[in-house]
């Protein structure tokens, strides 16, 4: 009878052991996510099209580029202390950031957001999900473009979230069907967080298609959560 408490005993340390490697890890996700968004590169840029702005007399031009990265960063800081925040503030968020690359390409890039009635006050998400979509897009989509366009759409059916980031650019080379997004380091961050964060994600949590006449479609399947 002695060695049941201590068989529960060890049940519980290994139990116990194995949630706090499951912490760590997403401890460790959530460093390594907010160092891919505020990387050297963005920041480089970020600040070198300032400096164009500013030596080239742009006033108007570098001033609302240095208050949309002041919003862009405190967006990212303060939602690196959460686990969730509402759709809502998610699609804020991405929004300063395509901002900052819609004044860097000169406006050459728009973007467009369909939420088919979805409640994005209500509804939470894990943050950070949307940046690296956008940032994904803009990096592969428009290289050799004089202009493109993205388009967030947002579909919410029984208890499932669906978040597309669309865009017109150049097109997968020899993708015929839908297949793990493993394209950039933000993407398979992204996917692997969002495993961590579900006991059990959809199998096709997110995936990369080719979008017709042109262009990638990538989505999101999320289990759909919301608030009071």
């Amino acid at each position: 009878m002695v060695f049941i408490p201590l068989l529960v005993g060890f049940g519980l340390i290994i139990n116990q052991r194995k949630q706090y490697r499951a912490q760590r890890r997403e401890l460790d996700l959530e460093r390594t996510l907010l160092r891919t968004q505020m990387n050297p590169h963005f920041i480089f840029n970020a600040l070198a099209s300032i400096q164009h702005a500013v030596l080239n007399k742009e006033t108007q031009k570098a001033t609302l580029y240095l208050a949309q990265f002041g919003e862009f960063t405190r967006s990212i800081l303060e939602s690196s202390r959460k686990v969730t925040i509402s759709l809502a503030d998610e699609l804020e968020m991405a929004q300063n950031y395509f901002a900052l690359e819609q004044i860097r390409f000169e406006k050459r890039l728009t973007l467009e957001v369909e939420r088919a009635g979805v409640a994005t006050g209500s509804i939470q998400v894990p943050a950070m999900i949307l940046q690296p979509l956008l940032e994904n897009a803009i990096k592969h989509a428009f290289a050799g473009k004089a202009q493109g366009h993205i388009l967030i759409r947002l579909t919410a059916q029984e208890q499932t979230l669906s978040i597309q980031v669309i865009d017109d650019g150049v097109g997968l080379i020899s993708t015929p069907t839908p297949t793990p997004a493993k394209q950039s380091l933000g993407l398979q961050i992204l996917e692997e967080r969002l495993r961590q964060h579900w006991q059990k994600p959809p199998s096709k949590l997110l995936t990369l298609a080719p979008h017709c006449p042109t262009g990638v479609c990538i989505t999101l399947l999320l289990p759909l959560s919301s608030h009071d």
